[in-house]
């Protein structure tokens, strides 16, 4: 049996949950200034431009600064972190954080090796020092006197795709019929991605031999072993699986009250309904394909049929193949859009070859839920 006492004491070195939270909040500072390392992550040489034509000159950061605030920033009513621009035939993201490098590394990687895969296609991705795209020193001109006392910022640039992000309103505006065949396509884009194959089998982690970041609660690594923001790269189930059950526990441990008798007896039988699990196999996964992440283009010969476009990148990574139906179930479970959808789009994944490993995904969908864990 697992008492908190003593798993909050092995993970968090602490005597309870208040003491843990404690931790756990002091976790997330220090995964916070570490994100500031991602850049250091990739393998790609940045500043990075694509050697192909360029539709136009790339924006400049007056045409981008000129954007903050107008109909060209797109993301204004997304729920995302970054800002996003249309400018001429680009869309440029910004982001505080060195995402977006590891986002074109993503994409690139992508272009030469699922080359029918319907993404934008990157242009130019590096990082700014000066670039005032909040518009701070108009705002808060006493502490943003002048250009050198702005943080530096990160941009990708990529083609623009001509068509709104699939973000609730849009969603629910669609017929049936257009977020069927969205969901089709969808399924059709996302199998293709799984035909990229992993180093071996049993590697689960991101492209080159990068791990998963520890702000996915799914990976947090208790305090006393974050020597850095990344866990993995896991080159075994047996190590993934338990990264997992550890990630559980440790979120359990910041609650309040003992452990329930449903997380106990999951923790009981853990280890040996993982053991057997199936979809061990590691499939190349989006990692937050959520229905912002989806552009629908329009279609002039038939409405209810727009072809898709699929952005957001940065976490991509191979997954045993359960993890996908686990992180559908739980976001569909979260979104009301989605809540009528999710089943269409596993079928539509999943048509022809059975593979949902609907047993693993329940059982872990509920280990998580039991653990409180968001995803």
């Amino acid at each position: 049996m697992y008492t908190k006492k003593e798993t909050a004491m092995r993970i968090w070195g602490a005597e309870n949950h208040s003491e843990a939270f404690e931790k756990f909040c002091d976790n997330k500072d220090y995964l916070e200034n570490e994100d500031k390392k991602w850049e250091k992550s990739v393998s790609m040489k940045f500043p990075y431009y694509s050697s192909d034509p360029l539709p136009s000159p790339l924006p400049t950061v007056e045409e981008i600064e000129a954007a903050r605030f107008t109909e060209l920033e797109l993301s204004k009513d997304l729920p995302c972190a970054s800002h996003v621009f249309k400018i001429r035939d680009y869309a440029v993201k910004i982001c505080s954080y060195p995402g977006p490098l590891q986002e074109a590394e993503n994409m690139v990687f992508l272009e030469k090796n699922c080359p029918g895969l319907k993404i934008p296609k990157v242009y130019a991705a590096y990082k700014n020092q000066g670039g005032d795209f909040n518009l701070y020193l108009k705002r808060y001109p006493k502490e943003y006197p002048d250009r050198s006392t702005l943080s530096p910022t990160y941009l990708l640039v990529t083609s623009y795709a001509d068509g709104p992000s699939c973000y609730t309103p849009v969603w629910q505006s669609l017929s049936q019929t257009a977020r069927n065949n969205i969901l089709r396509k969808l399924g059709e884009q996302m199998r293709l991605l799984r035909s990229v194959p992993p180093p071996n089998p049993q590697y689960y982690g991101r492209i080159h031999s990068q791990g998963f970041p520890k702000d996915d609660y799914v990976f947090l690594g208790g305090i006393q072993d974050l020597t850095t923001a990344w866990n993995g790269p896991f080159y075994s189930h047996k190590d993934f699986a338990g990264q997992i059950m550890e990630a559980g526990l440790a979120w359990a441990c910041v609650q309040h009250g003992e452990f329930n008798g449903e997380l106990q007896l999951l923790l009981e039988t853990y280890e040996d309904v993982m053991s057997r699990a199936s979809g061990q196999n590691a499939i190349l996964y989006h990692g937050d394909l959520q229905l912002h992440n989806i552009i629908a283009i329009e279609n002039k010969d038939d409405k209810d049929d727009p072809d898709i476009c699929i952005i957001d990148w940065a976490t991509m990574g191979w997954m045993p193949a359960y993890m996908e139906t686990v992180r559908t179930l739980c976001r569909g479970k979260a979104s009301v859009s989605m809540t009528l959808d999710h089943n269409t789009y596993l079928y539509e994944l999943h048509k022809g070859d059975g593979q949902a490993h609907l047993e693993t995904a329940f059982y872990l969908t509920n280990f998580l839920a039991a653990a409180n864990i968001s995803m």
